[in-house]
């Protein structure tokens, strides 16, 4: 299996291992349907291949560089949008507990960092809020 695909897999299985992460919805890729991830969920978005290392590591051998964009989304209902963004902190903050744990998922990557790169709090009806972090992992694997 592909670096790429296999280190998604071995980040939803941390993610389940992590008890305030066990009843948020964890997809491979985008919901297809809103309820899907109607009060809370972590999906991937569209991943960014980057340099194979092919020259460093000999003909026969390569280590990749590349980014798994995600999004953690929280829902709420009430008119507390701060609460709503706290569960989606939280929800971050989790992530990168569950990753930081096993650091080499599953003996695919040498390197990875966790950043965020976009939050965003919106009203979605009456008394409803949702919050969004969009982040990213970087990584590197090891050579195969």
């Amino acid at each position: 299996m592909h670096v790429i695909p296999a280190t998604k897999d071995a980040i939803i299985a941390a993610l389940g291992t992590r008890p305030a992460l066990a009843q948020l919805p964890k997809l491979y890729a985008i919901p297809t349907e809103q309820g899907d991830v109607q009060w809370g969920g972590f999906w991937f978005e569209e991943e960014v291949p980057g340099d194979s290392n092919w020259a460093q590591l000999g003909a026969q051998r390569r280590r990749i560089e590349f980014r798994l964009p995600f999004v953690v989304m929280a829902a709420t209902e009430g008119d507390d949008p701060r609460s709503t963004d706290l569960a989606a902190w939280t929800y971050f903050e989790e992530i990168e507990a569950a990753l930081r744990a096993g650091p080499d998922f599953n003996g695919l990557i040498q390197q990875f960092d966790l950043v965020a790169t976009k939050n965003r709090v919106v009203p979605t009806g009456p008394k409803t809020w949702e919050a969004s972090i969009t982040g990213q992992v970087v990584c590197t694997s090891r050579s195969y």
